[in-house]
């Protein structure tokens, strides 16, 4: 259920790292930064496919399929990158300060002026 990804490229060297995520699909990105302890998420979309991506830090993502029932829980950190689609509540607890990065295939706000999100 939990959908494990690869960037589509990467480069690492003595000077640092580069992740290229994606380069094309994807119409909406964030990145946020979450402190030690906090929950997030708790919500689906109905129509939304999202991309988690840890820059940094450590989160426990759970998710529970409202079509089957099924539920899974997976402890990701720096360098994971996920897919979450629609109809799967997300929740994800931080047990580390975490910067991750978060992309929605048609983008949170849809052109109808209504928010893709329900709890």
């Amino acid at each position: 259920m939990i959908e494990r990804l690869k960037p589509e490229f990467s480069f690492e060297d003595e000077r640092g790292a580069l992740f290229q995520l994606f380069s094309s699909g994807w119409q909406q990105v964030n990145v946020s930064f979450t402190k030690k302890g906090v929950e997030r998420g708790c919500h689906y979309h109905k129509q939304n496919r999202e991309i988690f991506f840890i820059v940094s830090g450590k989160c426990r993502l759970s998710i529970k399929d409202l079509n089957t029932g099924e539920e899974e829980q997976q402890t990701l950190v720096g360098g994971d990158m996920v897919m979450v689609h629609p109809y799967e509540i997300h929740t994800f607890n931080y047990d580390e300060d975490t910067v991750m990065v978060a992309a929605y295939d048609i983008g949170f706000l849809l052109p109808d002026g209504t928010k893709d999100v329900f709890d």
